[in-house]
């Protein structure tokens, strides 16, 4: 009878400590900013959490997959407005080369070419984590300006 108390004691404590590792946790909230694409699609989109930009686009060097990447990068000393800022700038005095940007893991440049006699803009990002390279759609000026909640 004795054992049986202290097994069931066990059971009791043991059933109590693997509950306990079971956590709920809250999602933080997301808001998006901008979306572009054709026709409804969505090849390129920018959310905030907290004071977090991420830009997640469809790689347009793979696209028979539908490969979705992003970059991220906290709001410090306000770099989603100068980022914007820069683009922007960009468009009114087309660089000759293409703009680095160093993010806290990987990096961006900010790549303009003339399309038709328009000036297009786009993203060419790399991470540092995995080393991937990817390429997003080029964008118009209106259509920067949608991403960025303009």
């Amino acid at each position: 009878m004795k054992t049986r108390n202290i097994f069931l004691a066990i059971l009791l404590l043991f059933s109590t400590i693997t509950f306990a590792q079971i956590k709920t946790l809250k999602k933080a909230s997301t808001v998006e900013i901008g979306r572009v694409g054709p026709l409804g699609k969505q090849n390129l989109w920018c959310e905030r959490t907290a004071d977090t930009y991420t830009f997640y686009y469809k790689d347009v060097k793979s696209p028979g997959m539908a490969t979705v990447k992003s970059f991220s990068f906290k709001d410090i000393d306000n770099a989603f407005e100068n980022l914007y800022s820069m683009i922007m700038d960009g468009f009114n005095e087309m660089p000759t080369d293409n703009t680095l940007v160093q993010l806290p893991k990987g990096m961006i440049w900010l790549h303009y070419e003339k399309v038709v006699g328009a000036t297009s803009f786009q993203f060419m990002h790399a991470d540092s984590k995995n080393g991937q390279v990817g390429f997003s759609q080029l964008l118009t000026k209106g259509q920067v300006s949608k991403l960025f909640g303009k």
